[in-house]
This record gives C-alpha cells, structure tokens and sequence, in this order.
C-alpha cells in the first residue's frame, strides 16, 4: 500500500449559489500592477503540452506574476459524488517506470516546469458529470478569483498541419459552451496545433521567435484579445503583428441593415437596432485603447500595428489570408453579441459557432491550418472597460497618457451604502 504523498481528496466539490458578487478584473485592468490568476482546463495530456507553452508565453514578471491552476477534468462514472482532488505541487521522483500519462499525475507533472520565479502552479483534478461539469468550472473560477479560463477545444488535429480530427472529446463541446454563457471571469478557447512542440521559451533555439498575431475587429471581447497578446508580445521571444480592420465609411453607415448573421440574437435582446446601438458605444473604446496601444508599444521592434479597410467579411478573410507572413499563433475575439459589417456573412456558413465568426474561419480554414488559434471572450462579470481605465489626450501638441481619476463611490466619505441581507446574515 503506498503512502498518500501526492493527490489529497479536498471536501466534495458541488456547485453553490454565491452570497456576494465578486467584481472580476479583466486582462486589461491587471496589466503591470497585480496578479494574473488562470484556470487552465485540460482533458488528457495531449492538451498538456500546448497549454504549457501557451502558459509559458504570458509573460510572468514581479509585478504581475502568474499563478495558475491547471485543472484536469475527468467525467464522474456511476453513482460516486463528484470532487476535487488538489494535488502535491512539490516534484517527486517517481522512477518514471510504468506510468501512465493518462494518469492525473502526469496532468500535474506536465506543467512542473512552469514552477519558478514570478509563476506558480496549482494542480487539481475535477471529478464531475458532463452536463455539470461546467458549472464546476465556474465555481472554481469564482472561488480562486481568477481573471481568464482556458479552454482546449474539444477537437484533436490527428496530425500536424490541419489533418482529420478525432470526434472523441464531442460532450466537452458542450461543456465549453455552457462555460462561455455562464463564465463571470474571461474565457480563452484553445485551439492546439502543434504549438506544444514549437520553439519552447526556455530553450535558447538559436533565437527564433515566435510569430502571433492579434485580428481586431472591434469590441469587447476583441480589446480583452488584444490585452493577451500584448501581455505575450512582452517576452523576448514573441514578435507580435496585430491588424485592426475598420469598415468603409458607407459601409459603416448601412450598418443598420446587416442582421442576416444576427437573427436568434433579435429575438433574444430585443432587436437588431440594440445590438447595433451597442457596438457604436463600443468604438470609442476601441479607438482609445488602440490610441493607448499604439502609444506604449511605438518603441518596441517586435511588435506592430498594421491597419487595413475592409467592405464585408469575405474581404477580412481574403485579407487575412493573403497575409505575407505565417503564424504560430492567431489571437482573436469571440465577438459575442456584436454586430458589426466586418463580419457580415461570416456566420452563412458557420461550423463552430460558439467561437464566434472569425475564430471559426480561422479553425476551419486552410490558410490557417498549420497555427493554432486563441479565442477570447471577455467575461459578462467583469469589471466594465470604462471603470479604472485612463485616456490617451493631446497636450502641448503631442499625446500623452493619463491614469484615471479616482472617482469611485468606495471613495466618497458619509456615503450611506445599502447591504445585502442574505437568509444566513439572519440569527434572530
């Protein structure tokens, strides 16, 4: 019987209902100044390796170290009770005879490396029913107060270089699903292509770099994309090229016509008119945090805006993919309730709707075979891009940046705050 060095069963894990709001902070808002909390989700190790190397290429530093927690999800068979298991983060060594890397100590020891100087790893194993198992995952995520969720796409290219896929991992499909709909904190869906075995941070690799690049459409979800890449693009081995689109000046004013890919969405909110209200109230804050972008990145080589016009989707792809350079990495937005003539007809043809009309064209594309693809959502509880965020203004005739202005209610004294009472805040 051997000793009980490693996994240690924690209390039975069930989803609960919350008794306060926790106020997530997007990727944006962490820059530079706290902890940057991931709930990394793995199936098997076939998902370790590539999430290791994107986890290694999130650019740890003192001031915004990365602790992660790396999740192995397991379906619960029969009648048992689901749980968490966590696991030992302290390195054993094992013999490394008969081992099973299917086994959730191979999970554990995948991301081992990761271990070091501004990064830390949590291991944990997640035992739970597929039609449940989302809810897991966001209860996790509340409880370690974690800024972004990643996901592996529940396909596995067989073969390098946009080869069959095997079908076997169909009910995690639905499990990412749920999590996107019900996610507070962002979500990053993974789409792993062989980016486990190129050109490792660690290595020295003669000094080849890695080459990502960041697709911005517009929105929220697409500025949450760009704070990621932007966080990557700090490491010296990433070189970053990301390309904003912007429709045509009468195509952006027939907007208001474009509601073929956004039918569900009119009965859902209330009509085409509020999604379209919406994505105009986005375009400020896109044009600032470019503004800010451009600005903070001028003075580093490895990283570049280019900006193109674009009339319609098709002619974003046909841009997209004629693009001179190739790939490891595309980053991209889920572009989740947005309605926008960048991508007007995108969604006709649509395999994978849940990761959104570009990140769809990416997966299911030939140009892009060969990368792997990230698409992000921000998440529906986060802190809004309009709160703690400064501006970009021109002063003396050059633009210079300007934190924000302390203007929260937290800060203003003899302010009378309404509590909320819950039934376990009641003892009489």
């Amino acid at each position: 019987m051997t000793a009980a060095v490693g996994p240690i069963l924690s209390l039975t894990y069930k989803s609960r209902r919350r008794r306060g709001q926790y106020k997530y902070r997007t990727i944006r808002s962490i820059e530079g100044n706290s902890e940057f909390r991931i709930l990394a989700c793995v199936h098997s190790t076939r998902n370790a390796g590539g999430l290791v190397n994107l986890l290694a290429s999130s650019s740890p530093t003192k001031e915004s170290p990365i602790y992660a927690f790396a999740v192995h999800l397991v379906e619960l068979i029969g009648h048992a009770s689901a749980m968490l298991i966590v696991h030992d983060t302290c390195k054993t060594d094992t013999g490394g005879a008969g081992r099973d890397p299917r086994e959730p100590d191979g999970i554990a020891e995948a991301f081992e490396d990761l271990e070091g100087e501004n990064f830390s790893v949590q291991p944990l194993t997640a035992v739970s029913a597929y039609s449940t198992m989302h809810e897991d995952i966001c209860s996790l995520a509340e409880d370690k107060h974690v800024t972004l969720t990643i996901l592996p796409f529940h396909l596995h290219s067989t073969a390098e270089g946009g080869g069959a896929e095997s079908s076997a991992n169909d009910p995690f499909r639905a499990v990412n699903k749920n999590v996107l709909d019900n996610a507070p904190c962002s979500v990053a869906v993974f789409v792993d292509r062989g980016f486990s075995s190129r050109l490792p941070l660690g290595e020295s690799n003669n000094g080849a770099l890695r080459q990502f690049a960041m697709i911005f459409l517009g929105g929220r979800d697409d500025r949450e994309a760009l704070a990621y890449a932007w966080r990557m693009a700090k490491s010296p081995r990433v070189c970053l090229t990301v390309v904003r689109f912007m429709a045509t000046k009468t195509v952006a004013e027939m907007s208001p016509n474009l509601n073929d890919d956004n039918s569900d969405m009119e009965d859902e909110e209330g009509g085409i008119l509020k999604a379209i209200a919406d994505s105009e109230r986005e375009k400020p804050l896109d044009d600032q945090y470019i503004e800010e972008f451009k600005l903070k990145s001028r003075d580093n080589p490895s990283i570049r805006l280019i900006e193109e016009v674009a009339d319609n989707g098709e002619e974003v792809v046909r841009l997209v993919s004629t693009a001179d350079s190739r790939y490891d990495l595309y980053v991209v937005g889920r572009g989740n309730r947005v309605v926008s003539p960048l991508t007007s007809g995108l969604s006709n043809w649509s395999e994978y709707p849940e990761l959104g009309p570009l990140g769809d064209i990416l997966v299911c594309s030939s140009f892009a075979a060969d990368a792997s693809v990230l698409i992000v959502q921000q998440g529906v509880g986060s802190v809004d891009d309009q709160e703690g965020v400064g501006q970009v203004r021109e002063e003396f005739g050059h633009m210079t940046w300007h934190p924000p202005e302390m203007n929260e209610a937290s800060f203003a004294p003899f302010i009378h705050r309404r509590v909320r009472v819950t039934d376990d805040d009641v003892h009489l």
